[in-house]
């Protein structure tokens, strides 16, 4: 059973404000101090603004199933994982409700945030965004299968929230982060079974994972989102028959493997009033989890003491992408180690040595320098193979001719 460790976190402050802007931090964000309403004030009926009843127009002509790739064994565990669970074809599924109210949440942050350090690379989903710190009604997107719930425990805030896993069809699955209450109905199937407990951080976070089989309809009550001081929860889906190819699938086990636009599995209609919901005008409009750029600098980098198969620890990671807001705006997004954590942020050159555009970054021998405007600082690096890099961070701005002193080694 695999929990993504990254995913926790990930309504820390909006990630619209984000971009534009060398933005750094000492210490970890703290997560957000926020007030749990007790169980017994839990609706057992639908209470989110009525939705139109909405027939699926997706249409899809079935295709073989796709051969099976040895070299690719890390996201056939999800298949397998649920391989008890008798769920439908995909053909003319589509999702056909909004999670919560057209009125209860504000907009859509694109896939592919960069918000270090808990999101140093590209976040794998969106996020809802609702008015500040106010709580509305959750509801089912689309006749859909819960398939397991995890609850998360924050010892240190005395607050918990859920993510659960969900299935459309037998090729498309999802998950949504950062649930505050279940409905009766849920919470019912998550209090049965045995439960496969774990923690994170030191015992920052506390995680208790249950399998269930829920069948739920499309606009039907699941529970309640939206915290204290912050608004927001967060959707990924991920598709078997759609793989993503990484610089190094290694470090991308599981459904990093599979990540797709949410979006997309809408019903036309609604397809179209969700769309509306971000404001990103770039395609594509959802935007982008995977940015490598095979031999060159673009993408995900990993320091040399991080897990070579999965991710490593936050502080491990360095990415060098896309703002998902801005995608004209470039960000080197860092982790730690060599420096705090932050980003800097820059319009792209396409010439020299200085702010070079990522993709344009090659092995060549050459040092190059970015930096972003209105802060000191900077940071230099150096493609040793289409593999290995060394990176530094200087004071002061890149100067005509950057060298090393003290470099730090990241691989892909």
């Amino acid at each position: 059973m695999i929990i993504s460790l990254f995913l926790l976190g990930c309504i820390q402050g909006d990630p619209a404000a984000t971009t534009s802007s060398i933005q750094e931090t000492g210490t970890p964000l703290p997560t957000e101090e926020v007030t749990v309403q007790a169980t017994s004030t839990m609706q057992t009926t639908p209470a989110v603004s009525a939705t139109p009843e909405i027939t699926p127009t997706i249409k899809e002509t079935p295709s073989p199933e796709p051969a099976r790739d040895p070299d690719a064994e890390y996201y056939y565990w999800i298949q397998e994982e649920y391989a008890d669970v008798d769920l439908p074809s995909c053909e003319g599924k589509a999702f056909t409700h909004p999670p919560s109210g057209w009125n209860d949440f504000v907009k859509l942050i694109p896939l592919g945030n960069l918000f270090p350090p808990e999101h140093t690379i590209p976040t794998h989903h969106m996020y809802i965004r609702l008015e500040y710190a106010k709580q509305v009604d959750f509801q089912a997107i689309g006749d859909i299968r819960i398939l397991e719930i995890v609850r998360y425990r924050y010892p240190e805030q005395n607050d918990e929230d859920y993510m659960f896993t969900f299935a459309l069809c037998d090729q498309v699955y999802g998950y949504f982060i950062h649930i505050r209450q279940l409905s009766d109905k849920v919470m019912k199937a998550f209090d049965e079974g045995a439960c496969e407990e774990d923690s994170y951080g030191d015992g920052k976070y506390q995680t208790c994972t249950r399998k269930v089989d829920v069948e739920v309809k499309g606009g039907e009550y699941l529970g309640r989102v939206g915290k204290k001081d912050t608004g927001g929860y967060d959707l990924g889906v991920y598709d078997l028959r759609k793989p993503l190819k990484w610089a190094n699938p290694a470090r991308n086990q599981g459904r990093a493997m599979l990540l797709v636009c949410p979006l997309d599995y809408y019903a036309d209609g609604v397809r179209k009033q969700m769309y509306e919901k971000i404001e990103r005008e770039e395609e594509p409009r959802c935007g982008k989890v995977n940015q490598d750029v095979n031999g060159t600098l673009k993408g995900n980098w990993y320091h040399e003491s991080a897990n070579p198969e999965g991710h490593g620890e936050w502080n491990t990671e360095l990415a060098f992408a896309e703002d998902n807001n801005e995608p004209t705006t470039y960000a080197v997004s860092i982790g730690g180690i060599f420096t705090d954590a932050g980003r800097v942020d820059f319009k792209p050159k396409h010439s020299g040595t200085i702010n070079r555009a990522f993709e344009e970054v090659k092995p060549d021998g050459k040092a190059y320098c970015y930096e972003g405007e209105g802060k000191n600082g900077s940071v230099i690096i150096e493609m040793e193979s289409e593999t290995t890099l060394k990176i530094e961070k200087k004071m002061g701005s890149c100067g005509s001719s950057p060298s090393f002193n003290a470099p730090y080694t990241y691989h892909r």
